[in-house]
């Protein structure tokens, strides 16, 4: 039979029997009350205190959750341990504290540790918290304590004689009888391997019962019956057999053990019989499990546990609440709630009436300061924040304006108010577009500017954060108006293209360009004579009686941009090929950037380029100079001439390059029209001679043979592209 859960809140004594022969120490925690969470942290044990007699041998200390933890959510911090080691294990929901040599060391230490909780919204509830020494696990439900033995190859036999003489602090050990899932599920956290627990049905094949502890001395010491083979739980006991077990396979086996197997979890931590030898391979016996009490005949208190109310946190919402209060004297508070947060609402300084979550204003306008007060539905929780409400008048008053017709660019509108115009904010609107905005104005001249007709006045008038608008409609305005221009930059000396536009018919339109000069129309062009940037105003006038006018002005509406003046000179406009490098001078001004073409496919963005020409002719140098706006191009010619021939002073006929084996003078530049070489022996003979055609000596004189070899001499007339003549002469060898 087990001892009923208890929860034990004052004084818990620890009795060394086997641990510290003859000393004993008491715990007091000295407050009786269930630990109220209701923010992010609480402490735990703060009116702990601990008397000694003799010297208790302790070695620690485990403060651990053994009801309603909440893995990645509940904690226990300590906030002072001194040079106490402290390890929290998450996973298990245990602190211990270990290392001291002074109890009141551990006393300290206890005292500071708080309880957290890590999530904004905690799961509600009680948790259990055990205080309790770290050398045996406690479990509340039963009163007792647990602790795993490891040996290899133990009988059951051996290990519950073993168990019976064990003590922990005076509390007898037996082997552990299981008899509810909370226990199962407890001790299976302990278990390390397959281990002996106290259960058999020796005595008679089939009938299983608890045969150690409390339970070993019930029905005339047969012990507690919980399962009869073949029947089931007897008499809905607990049990967790292993599925087809137990089987009593070969016979003889009349003892239990919890399982563990490596690869078959699912099957791990129920129970199977085996003989009193044990098992095999996984069923080879790794040690028992050893439960403490139940078994003295004195209340020995080993363990304290402290109940943990995790309680709904009131919150206060005041982001939500209509602090200021125009007109009214009086409010409704609406506080957002948590759950079933209950509210008190209360004056600060006395000077609002409250009524529930009502508040009355008695006093007129002003500020007046207030406290919200919550709590939670079991009064567990509290939560107090100040706030204020303002209550304040809307200002009122009248608008008012001249409604003459067609009014000169503007007019006059004013507000007639008891505002303080110390406070009080004015914002004047005229056709949707804001006119004026400050402290103070109540009178404004409404510009008409371009906007449509009719057009509506709007005012805003602000004090003390509460405000009040007043409109006049379809206010009789001068003709509408709106004027454009096709492209606000252009280079000088273009037109600029300008556009009234308006809705009525029957107008006419007067222009000012800005320079001096007017027009008329509704699309007039505009040439500006000087660079700059000019305002632009356009005037429509009604052809009518009324005559009615608007007029737009426009800032700076156009840029006539100022062009460049493109500028080069060279160091030669008439170069000869053999020397045909000319040299650029940019006398540009009013730019920034260049582009050259010098006529023969080549370009160049240098500011003073230098040109080498390969070709001779007329070519006509381009260059284009650019400001950020304009560019301007000028242009110059210059002429890369033939000058003369460079002719070789010897050839072979017989040699094996064929370009060798003639005597030819020609150049680009020369034509054929008055081409004329003679060439002559020492002797002054006619060896060869052509006329009108560019033809080369091939070393053969008139009569066909070949001339000996030597020097010549030669005589060449000819005329260049340009017409011009010219005559050269020479001496040539030919060699064999």
């Amino acid at each position: 039979m087990r001892i009923p859960t208890f929860i034990l809140l004052f004084v818990i004594v620890f009795v060394g029997i086997a641990k510290g022969e003859g000393a004993s120490f008491s715990i007091n925690l000295n407050n009786n009350n269930p630990i109220q969470f209701c923010a992010t942290s609480v402490s735990i044990a703060e009116f702990i205190s601990i008397v000694t007699v003799g010297t208790p041998n302790i070695n620690g200390f485990k403060i651990s959750f053994s009801e309603g933890y909440k893995l990645n959510e509940d904690e226990l911090v300590v906030l002072s341990h001194g040079t106490l080691r402290v390890n929290w294990s998450a996973s298990t929901g245990a602190l211990e504290l270990t290392g001291g040599t002074a109890i009141q060391d551990y006393v300290t230490a206890i005292r500071s540790i708080q309880y957290k909780n890590l999530v904004s919204n905690p799961t509600l509830g009680i948790r259990k918290i055990t205080i309790s020494l770290n050398d045996a696990d406690y479990l509340p439900e039963t009163s007792h304590f647990y602790r795993f033995v490891e040996k290899l190859n133990l009988s059951w036999s051996a290990a519950r004689a073993e168990a019976m003489s064990t003590n922990y602090y005076g509390l007898q050990g037996y082997l552990a009888t299981v008899t509810s899932i909370g226990e199962n599920d407890f001790i299976k956290l302990k278990t390390k391997g397959v281990g002996w627990i106290g259960a058999s049905d020796d005595a008679v094949e089939g009938e299983w019962r608890w045969v150690t502890g409390p339970e070993g001395k019930e029905d005339g010491n047969k012990g507690l019956l919980f399962y009869i083979t073949g029947s089931g739980p007897y008499q809905g006991s607990y049990t967790n057999w292993n599925t087809g077990e137990p089987n009593n396979v070969g016979s003889g086996e009349d003892y239990a053990h919890i399982t563990v197997f490596s690869n078959n979890p699912s099957g791990s931590y129920k129970w199977n019989d085996l003989p009193d030898s044990g098992g095999k391979d996984e069923y080879t016996s790794k040690g028992y499990l050893i439960e403490f009490g139940g078994m003295e005949i004195a209340s020995l208190h080993l363990s304290a546990t402290l109940e943990l109310h995790v309680n709904e946190i009131p919150i206060i919402d005041l982001t939500k609440i209509e602090t200021l209060i125009c007109g009214d004297r009086f409010t409704t508070v609406n506080i957002a709630p948590n759950g079933t947060t209950k509210f008190t609402l209360s004056s600060i300084d006395n000077k609002a009436q409250v009524i529930g979550l009502k508040v009355t204003a008695p006093g007129g306008d002003g500020i007046y300061p207030m406290l919200c007060k919550a709590s939670n539905s079991n009064n567990t929780c509290f939560l107090e924040k100040p706030f204020s409400l303002s209550f304040y008048k809307i200002p009122h008053g009248k608008l008012n304006i001249d409604k003459g017709i067609c009014k000169k660019y503007s007019f006059d509108a004013s507000f007639t108010s008891i505002a303080d115009l110390s406070k009080a904010r004015f914002t004047w609107i005229f056709g949707g577009e804001i006119i004026a905005d400050g402290i103070g104005l109540i009178k404004q001249n409404i510009p008409l500017g371009i906007r449509p007709s009719p057009a509506n006045l709007e005012m805003k008038v602000e004090e003390n954060g509460c405000s009040n608008n007043y409109e006049i409609k379809d206010i009789p305005v001068d003709p509408t108006l709106s004027v454009a221009v096709i492209n606000p930059i252009r280079c000088q000396p273009e037109a600029f293209e300008f556009l009234a536009m308006n809705t009525e018919t029957g107008v006419s339109y007067d222009w000012d360009f800005g320079d001096g000069k007017m027009g008329t129309g509704q699309k007039p062009t505009h040439t500006y004579e000087n660079a700059g940037k000019y305002d632009v105003r356009v005037t429509v006038v009604t052809n009518d009686i009324k005559e009615c006018t608007n007029t737009a002005l426009v800032k700076e509406m156009v840029f006539a941009a100022p062009l460049p003046d493109a500028a080069f000179i060279m160091d030669n406009n008439v170069v000869y090929k053999g020397k045909a490098t000319v040299n650029f001078s940019n006398r540009s001004s009013g730019s920034g950037s260049y582009l050259w073409n010098f006529g023969d496919e080549s370009t160049s963005d240098l500011e003073n380029p230098s040109h080498n020409y390969a070709v001779t002719g007329y070519r006509t140098v381009l260059l284009k100079a650019y400001n950020e706006y304009c560019s301007d191009t000028v242009s110059h010619q210059l002429l890369v001439a033939f000058d003369k021939l460079f002719p070789p002073d010897g050839f072979s006929p017989n040699a094996p390059d064929i370009a060798d084996q003639e005597f030819l003078l020609n150049a680009e530049g020369i034509i054929p029209e008055g081409y004329h070489l003679t060439v002559l022996s020492r002797w002054n003979d006619v060896v060869f001679e052509v006329r009108e055609e560019i033809k080369g000596w091939d070393g053969r004189m008139v009569n066909g043979t070949f001339a000996p070899a030597g020097a010549y001499v030669w005589i060449l007339n000819y005329t260049d592209f340009l017409g011009r003549k010219h005559q050269q002469n020479g001496t040539i060898t030919v060699v064999y």
